[in-house]
């Protein structure tokens, strides 16, 4: 029995996951600029809230009822 066929196959398994582990990195890659890039509009949102919140409390007799936001 020879062992090249099976060091072939073995090369192309190798072949094939480290192919698919760079596909993989490229998507992590994509998805955390995209979470970056959510967490930092959160934070500008949140921040105009507080804005808003703190410009309006001296605009109304009644006081402003905040939502309930998830921290």
């Amino acid at each position: 029995m020879t062992l090249q066929p099976l060091l072939d196959k073995l090369a192309q398994c190798e072949q094939d996951a480290a192919s698919r582990a760079e596909r993989l990195r490229a998507e992590v890659e994509g998805l955390s600029a995209n979470l970056r890039e959510t967490e930092r509009q959160l934070v500008q949102l949140q921040i105009t809230r507080k804005t808003v919140l703190a410009l309006a409390d001296g605009l109304t007799e009644e006081p402003v009822q905040q939502p309930e936001m998830p921290d």
